[in-house]
């Protein structure tokens, strides 16, 4: 939605990222009526108006965001033109940091990479949320909660990369590892244990 000229009101300026694949026309539209976006047309896609892939929906996106986050429109584009490209938008303000991280992916249609959301996690976990926090939030920061959905079905993610284990209630290993995923497919319905070296063991429910 942020390609619609929409004057947004943030709570809250923290950075963000916005994705978008240059085979990426919306879910369902592929085939010859919908041409990739050639990769080094990126930064005038995001410069100008009226450029025809997308109905300008690119600058639109870029625009908006500059606009509503009150962010500087001078830009410079990075990347390896094989694989993704991005830029960086920084804050108006310099004394704020927020800023608005643009990438453009080559071959990416309505769909995201397995590297995408850690890749967004590793980039983002640099800053902290200053002001006020909701008591969700607040019990992440603390280390109170680090992992989701609670209960789960198929997997158990957490909010940054770590070591775990995960056991049964008698503390047999199941499995262990490190990453930000853990596949629970194979599990019996029940309650089971993540333990970690650096927070409190929490029970978490297959169902």
């Amino acid at each position: 939605a942020f390609f619609l000229d929409t004057v947004y009101v943030p709570k809250r300026n923290i950075p963000f990222l916005y994705q978008v694949g240059n085979r990426d026309y919306g879910p369902g539209n592929a085939g010859p009526e919908f041409p990739q976006v050639p990769m080094h047309l990126f930064d005038t896609l995001i410069s100008y108006t009226n450029i025809p892939y997308l109905n300008g929906k690119h600058y639109k996106i870029a625009n908006n965001c500059r606009r509503n986050f009150s962010l500087k429109p001078e830009h410079t584009v990075i990347g390896d033109s094989n694989f993704a490209l991005f830029t960086t938008f920084f804050p108006e303000d310099i004394n704020a940091h927020h800023e608005l991280k643009y990438l453009f992916v080559k071959d990416l249609g309505h769909s995201y990479p397995d590297w995408a959301p850690s890749y967004h996690w590793a980039w983002l976990n640099k800053y902290t949320i200053d002001g006020i926090v909701s008591t969700e939030e607040e019990k992440i920061i603390n280390n109170e909660v680090f992992f989701y959905p609670n209960p789960a079905s198929n997997t158990i993610n957490f909010y940054q990369p770590l070591q775990y284990k995960l056991l049964d209630l008698n503390g047999k290993e199941l499995k262990n590892g490190f990453g930000q995923e853990i596949n629970i497919n194979d599990l019996d319905s029940g309650m089971y244990i993540i333990s970690t070296k650096r927070r409190t063991d929490k029970i978490f429910i297959i169902r």
